[in-house]
């Protein structure tokens, strides 16, 4: 074990209560008993699945017909091994898929070692694990099963189930990177119910019985892994939410699982609960990454729909948490705030690249979900006036945003995330995102990837990233001990609205006892202002999106062109002679996927004043 390692698993430990170490070791304990369960499993025989149960299709014939040529489009590519991977990578995966295989970085994974002993954190050949679960989440195969029903091509269903019946000879339970993620199983579980409710919809004999055999092979076991392995502890985030998902939706489907153990009623229960810790009153998810919010919201509404009238309890949350996805997502482009790994579910949507606003607009019940509506039907949330002119504050979690005159503003204020280790959280205390016209004007850096980049990945999330003050001297705490791991919380931030429209917001932490943004309109722009309370210098570094251009045209103003030739005059005062820098810095659009952009820096003390105008 290196240094490195040793040290990540003595701060993981640190993290946890007593009971979770307890877990933990009952965990490493009970995998000697993994071969004997599967055994009992191999005999286990399902019953048949319950015709009502969602997922549910019909009335094909009510498809959009744009709908119906993106999935034409889709199938045909994927059919010859052409897949685009988080939105943007296109890669040929082979047909059948390599399943596993890395392919962002062309690297393959262990298929044949214990998936118990197997470390997916580091694998070698600088392969990513979440890279390659991509392909594993066999989303695309839904894909091909709807294109199968909706435009009755048969052929793409016996290649789905040609596909499956290879994934299952390439990846044996309990051997591999497949089977080391939970959430993982729970994924291909869930898109498994949508495949079998598809499929059989297409009411061909032949395709039905191989379905049953599929459905005998894939789902008991995907099931009871999911319900065994869930996650606990310092560990239970969006994870937990998507295993107990994947229970609850095909219990619901096959009750006959409870004779293994997986009871839908208890696994919803307990999902009940995370939906409660996870998910604020107003709205906002703990974790405090935007991206993982309709992550986590997606799993939790496909398992309410199967929960049926247990569900009740808690659609008021799930409709809150809508709410504010809504509120605080731009209608375009966005740039997520926290961790985004681009992570699709079920492909509900028209396109892949454009799936955020698609969510967003089938929530407001606007035309550009249509494809979503098709598969899911009514959205759980009124329609709201997303341009009301004054600031929507969501004190729960500490965020505001306001949309006026065409701009957007995003302002964060919010803890760092979920639980001690804050797993996917950022340090953005502070930072404003600004949209003008639904066009990125000041963004967040992104995320870069999780396990094949570390360095770039740590410095994505760091402070000086951000656009929050940030002391030139660094702050000690928290500090970044993993890909999920930060040592420990920061102090909340505080933020007000007043009555004259400005959002407020005050930071205290080690160097910086006392720092006070305000943010208001000014004119056909905006005003951040700027105040520390010591001396030291601190820096603000303004990131602009790929692709702009920044120019110099006084000693203290810029002009900033965005890609589609839209101008803005950036004026900067400070009280004391401050340092302004222009920079490349790195920036990471999705999952991955790594270039530059250009960025403006200003160190300064006691007070700056940042004028943004459209010209």
């Amino acid at each position: 074990m290196t240094t490195a390692k040793f040290f990540w698993y003595l701060h993981r430990l640190r993290a946890m209560e007593p009971a979770e170490i307890a877990g933990r070791v009952m965990e490493k304990t009970r995998k000697w008993s993994t071969p004997t369960a599967l055994a009992e499993i191999d005999s286990f025989q399902l019953s048949p699945p319950c015709p009502l149960a969602p997922p549910r299709v019909d009335k094909r014939e009510a498809a959009p017909i744009a709908l119906r040529d993106a999935i034409a489009v889709d199938a045909s590519r994927i059919r010859d091994g052409d897949w685009n991977l988080f939105g943007w990578k296109n890669a040929n995966v082979g047909t059948p898929p390599r399943w596993n295989h890395d392919f962002l970085h062309d690297a393959p994974v262990p298929c044949d070692m214990e998936s118990a002993k197997l470390d997916h954190r580091s694998l070698n050949d600088g392969a990513d694990a979440r890279c390659c679960w991509e392909i594993n989440r066999w989303s695309e195969l839904v894909r091909l099963a709807q294109n199968a029903w909706l435009n009755e091509q048969p052929d793409d269903a016996r290649l789905v189930q040609q596909w499956l019946a290879d994934w299952c000879e390439h990846n044996p339970p309990a051997l591999g990177l497949q089977w080391t993620s939970a959430l993982e199983v729970s994924i291909r579980l869930i898109n498994f119910c949508w495949i079998d409710a598809i499929i059989r919809a297409c009411e061909d004999p032949e395709l039905t019985a191989q379905q049953d055999i599929l459905a005998q092979r894939i789902v008991p076991v995907h099931a009871w892994w999911a319900w065994r392995h869930r996650s606990f502890g310092s560990s239970a985030n969006n994870h937990l939410i998507g295993e107990l998902a994947g229970v609850v939706i095909a219990s619901s489907r096959w009750p006959s699982l409870t004779r293994l153990g997986c009871c839908g009623e208890r696994a919803w229960q307990l999902l009940e609960e995370q939906i409660l810790r996870q998910f604020a009153p107003d709205g906002g998810n703990r974790e405090q990454a935007l991206h993982y919010h309709l992550f986590a919201w997606e799993l939790a509404w496909q398992a309410a729909h199967a929960a049926g009238d247990l569900a009740v309890a808690v659609l008021p949350r799930l409709r809150a948490a809508a709410r504010f996805f809504v509120a605080v997502s731009p209608s375009a482009e966005g740039w997520d705030y926290g961790d985004s790994d681009d992570a699709a579910i079920t492909p509900l949507f028209a396109s892949r690249a454009n799936a955020a606003s698609e969510w967003r607009s089938w929530l407001l019940s606007e035309p550009g979900g249509h494809s979503i509506a098709f598969w899911l039907k009514d959205p759980p949330i009124v329609p709201m006036d997303t341009n009301s002119a004054v600031w929507t504050h969501f004190p729960d979690t500490g965020h505001a945003v306001l949309r006026k005159n065409g701009w957007m503003l995003r302002a964060d204020g919010s803890p760092l995330g979920l639980g001690k280790i804050a797993a996917h959280g950022h340090l953005d205390a502070l930072h404003i995102s600004i949209w003008h016209q639904d066009q990125p004007l000041i963004i967040d850096p992104g995320t870069g990837a999780y396990f094949s980049g570390p360095e770039i990945r740590s410095q994505l999330a760091d402070g000086p990233a951000h656009n929050g003050p940030w002391p030139t001297t660094g702050r000690e705490t928290p500090r970044r001990l993993g890909p999920f791991l930060w040592s420990e919380q920061h102090p909340v931030p505080c933020m007000d609205i007043t009555d004259d429209q400005a959002c407020v917001l005050r930071f205290a932490s080690g160097n910086s006892p006392f720092v006070k943004r305000t943010l208001r309109p000014s004119g056909d722009g905006i005003e951040i202002v700027d105040d520390i309370s010591c001396k030291t210098a601190h820096q603000v570094t303004w990131q602009f999106p790929p692709q702009s251009i920044i120019t110099t045209t006084g000693k203290h103003s810029f002009t900033l062109r965005l890609q589609n030739g839209s101008e803005f005059s950036i004026h900067l005062a400070s009280d004391d002679p401050a340092k302004m820098d222009l920079l490349e810095n790195v920036v990471s659009p999705r999952f991955g996927q790594i270039v530059t952009a250009p960025a403006l820096r200003v160190t300064f003390t006691n007070h700056l004043k940042t004028n943004i105008q459209s010209v």
